[in-house]
């Protein structure tokens, strides 16, 4: 007697589970890291559709019902294409981003970019139609592949600098490219997805041409408020107080950067690039009894061959309501001088409010302050 579980119309029911496990297990995985597996996604929902529509031809419904059953899907596959993806054919375009169109119609086109913040895609270095330096994730802040990388174009027309994503405002990297290749500090222009620091020797150009195209009608031709520092310190409302410092708790009532609030990546944390002087005040927890601060200097301020740190002094006060100050806190970080102050510092210090105190965190240089690029990476009062 034949074994039915040879027979086509059963061959592939042994395999069901098995696709359905390794489906979960690895496609969910592989979608967290590369958002293209969405692909791969569809090809699992479709094998999971045609099992169904298999099962409708092997129950016992009458054949009259099966048969429009398995029309529904393939019908409204039609009508979601008709309705949806059909009227975006028929669009003309020439794909990217308005800031794309800018580095290809406004910078010379045999110059390079450098793309921070979008790893190995293509994307941007496809539209802008330039030669293109494409930063690796997680390597913006390390100073010694910078180097190397940049190294590799001291022969080409490095044209502009494109922040995306998170990285922009990356204050690290804009300073080694615009001591390398003479790059803007400033943003040329500014785009919901990305900034553009071009050369100096492109930027006014770039600017005027910007302008008369309207800028491109999504751009905008003004350094954004943030890159301008502050005269003093600005009160930070409680309505940004979660997007500007999401690891400081409580929230801060001013805060105080002398080069404006900048963020750069550290080891795949966000932080605050605190390059003194910078100051935050907050208003004491009544029921705390410690402060927790992780902060530290960047590894390439001490590693470097040459033009190193000199050391930071970091330091927490308590300031109360009639003008009494007492010091909670106080180190100064020479991590050249005392390789145990390299890396994340991590220090817990008990501390007993008392009525209406406001805390205040600072950064100061020490007899220099260059190459003093401090961060801080959380600060929680509890």
């Amino acid at each position: 007697m034949r074994d039915c579980c040879s027979c086509p119309r059963y061959a592939g029911r042994r395999w069901r589970w098995p696709g359905c496990f390794f489906g979960q297990l690895l496609f969910p995985y592989a979608y967290a890291y590369q958002d293209y597996y969405f692909y791969s996604c569809a090809v699992f929902l479709a094998a999971a559709l045609g099992f169904f529509l298999s099962g409708l031809l092997d129950s016992r419904l009458p054949r009259w019902l099966v048969w429009p059953l398995l029309a529904v899907p393939f019908a409204a596959q039609i009508a979601t294409y008709r309705g949806n993806y059909y009227p975006q054919q028929l669009v003309k375009s020439d794909g990217g981003f308005a800031f794309t169109t800018a580095l290809r119609d406004f910078l010379p086109k045999d110059s390079v970019i450098i793309v921070v913040g979008a790893d190995w895609s293509a994307i941007v270095p496809y539209y802008a139609q330039r030669k293109a330096l494409m930063v690796r994730n997680g390597l913006e802040n390390n100073g010694e592949y910078l180097d190397r990388a940049f190294a590799d174009l001291v022969d080409e027309d490095v044209s502009a600098l494109v922040l995306m994503g998170d990285q922009r405002h990356n204050y690290f990297v804009i300073q080694r490219a615009a001591a390398a290749f003479g790059i803007d500090t400033l943003p040329s222009a500014v785009h919901d997805r990305a900034e553009i620091y071009c050369s100096l020797r492109y930027r006014d150009r770039f600017k005027q041409d910007l302008r008369a195209a309207n800028n491109l009608w999504d751009m905008i031709n003004e350094p954004m408020a943030p890159v301008a520092p502050p005269a003093g310190p600005f009160r930070v409302r409680p309505t940004t107080a979660q997007t500007a410092f999401p690891f400081v708790s409580p929230a801060p009532l001013r805060a105080y950067f002398q080069y404006g609030l900048g963020y750069m990546w550290l080891d795949g944390q966000k932080i605050i690039f605190a390059h003194p002087d910078s100051d935050i005040w907050m208003r004491a927890p009544g029921q705390a009894t410690q402060i927790e601060w992780d902060f530290g200097l960047v590894p390439d301020s001490y590693l470097r061959a040459e033009g190193r740190t000199d050391g930071v002094e970091f330091s927490i006060t308590a300031m109360s309501a009639r003008g009494g100050v007492r010091e909670i806190f106080r180190r100064y970080l020479d991590p050249v001088a005392r390789p145990s102050d390299q890396g994340k510092q991590k220090v817990v210090v008990p501390y007993l409010p008392r009525p209406g105190e406001i805390l205040h965190f600072s950064d100061r240089a020490g007899p220099n302050a260059a190459f003093d690029w401090t961060y801080w990476a959380r600060i929680e009062v509890k």
